[in-house]
């Protein structure tokens, strides 16, 4: 487990960040595409680092770049649409 210096530190590193993007994209993008109202986006706030203003930009920074690179007719559903659909009652079937 890195400490919140060396986690900042790995998001901060242009070549660590986009290797990681670029893996992360790799392999969640076709996914993603060919499924796009069955998956979205979140996050895990695990740690204590994860609270802190500097690290929940870096972590919001990195899902907004990640976004960014889906297909614009899958990147409305899968940071917002698709969340919101599962959470509200009345698209839910009734029993």
């Amino acid at each position: 487990m890195m400490d919140k210096k060396q986690f900042i530190g790995n998001l901060n590193s242009k070549l660590f960040y986009s290797t990681f993007l670029a893996t992360s994209l790799s392999f969640w993008k076709p996914v993603i595409e060919a499924h796009p109202t069955r998956i979205m986006w979140g996050t895990d706030l695990a740690y204590w680092r994860h609270y802190e203003p500097d690290v929940i930009h870096a972590i919001t920074q990195f899902g907004r770049d990640f976004i960014s690179n889906l297909e614009p007719e899958v990147q409305e559903s899968f940071a917002h649409r698709n969340a919101s659909e599962m959470l509200d009652p009345s698209t839910q079937p009734t029993p």
